[in-house]
């Protein structure tokens, strides 16, 4: 029996040496879709929140008492430089005015009198006819009568000032609020605000940029007193980019300590009134070069808790994984600050059987 079950293991073991051994089987290249790395131009930028303000304004005053005998303007509407805005009664300056002048043609008359009676007492005086007192008295007498001339039209430019008063106008254009009295109201100098006229055309939009913005460069062109050249975009409340590129015009001669900040403002044409004083807005500030960026579909990207990274095929079209460090988003791109180049064919996520070192075929693209 021992026998017999030897002899089978024996005619077994022969006949498996006789079979030729077997073949390991060829990799199968896995099908990936590919998302290339392009190339894009990006302008570096900056937001913050702004606050939107007027150019200048004034608070209109009354500068001599009076009853209100017009007020032409409509509130809230929009003043043209020198139009009438407010009427103080006018009579009694004009009247002022007609009094200081008669004054002054008075004191002219007494002036030329006393000159001609100087010139004759100096005359006589020269001859030994008129003695010494008459002399000086008659030169005190042109003196006097010179001075009074001249408080004459002190007096009389004083008048016309004061009747110029009775009209305030509008020192530029604007736009007007609300007023505070109106016609019938007796003011009593100096008044308190009338109205406030405010220029938004152009308007200023003030800001603070933090300092890790702040770059050396940046402080450096601020503290030698040049503006820098960066271009200022405004992002209204909804959303929608300003028409118009605003230049920074002021900006502040320290930072902040509390907030590690500096305070700039940028002046915007406003002819459309489409920026309202007071309203906070966004505003951008873009440097005027562009830089050359690599840009990557959002659906080539993987995550995990220390990283991203993207898989990307290789010359050998075998898969590698680059960890990538992302920018900005640039459309619907993100900027690929390290790790990737244009050109490089990512490949997009959402395969669970990604591995490196995994052979791939790219779909729609001709095989070799």
């Amino acid at each position: 029996m021992r026998i017999e079950i030897f002899t089978a293991v024996v005619l077994l073991l022969a006949a498996g040496c006789d079979r030729p051994a077997e073949t390991p089987k060829s990799e199968t290249p896995m099908p990936v879709r590919v998302l290339p790395v392009t190339s894009g131009n990006y302008r570096p930028s900056y937001e913050a929140v702004a606050q939107v303000k007027p150019f200048r304004t004034v608070d209109l005053v009354a500068r001599i008492s009076g009853f209100l005998q017009e007020r032409p303007f409509r509130e809230g509407s929009f003043v043209k430089k020198g139009e009438l805005l407010y009427l103080i009664e006018p009579a009694q300056y004009r009247i002022a005015q007609e009094n200081a002048q008669a004054q002054l043609d008075m004191m002219k008359a007494r002036r030329d009198n006393a000159a001609s009676e100087f010139g004759r007492i100096q005359q006589l005086y020269g001859e030994k006819i008129a003695s010494p007192d008459r002399f000086d008295s008659a030169k005190a007498a042109k003196l006097e009568a010179e001075a009074a001339v001249l408080a004459a039209e002190a007096e009389l430019r004083q008048a016309k000032l004061n009747y110029s008063y009775t009209r305030i106008t509008a020192p530029f254009d604007g736009w007007i609020g609300l007023t505070s009295k109106d016609v019938g109201n007796y003011l009593q100098a100096p008044s308190g605000t009338l109205a406030t006229l405010a220029q938004i055309d152009p308007v200023r939009v003030e800001f603070s940029v933090s300092d890790a913005f702040a770059l050396p460069k940046l402080t450096a062109e601020l503290q030698q007193g040049k503006a820098p050249e960066l271009i200022v975009r405004v992002l209204q409340r909804d959303g929608t980019l300003y028409p118009e590129a605003g230049k920074i015009s002021f900006w502040e001669n320290r930072m902040d300590p509390e907030t590690a900040s500096i305070r700039l403002q940028a002046r915007f044409p406003n002819a459309a009134r489409l920026l309202v004083p007071g309203e906070f807005v966004r505003v951008r500030l873009e440097e005027p070069a562009t830089e050359p960026v690599a840009l990557v579909d959002p659906a080539a990207l993987h995550y995990n808790q220390t990283q991203t990274f993207v898989y990307v095929v290789g010359p050998d079209n075998r898969l590698a994984v680059r960890p990538v460090e992302l920018g900005a988003r640039l459309g619907n791109l993100f900027i690929a600050k390290s790790g990737l180049k244009p050109g490089d064919r990512a490949v997009a996520a959402g395969n669970p059987l990604l591995r490196p070192g995994v052979p791939v075929r790219v779909l729609g693209e001709a095989t070799r």
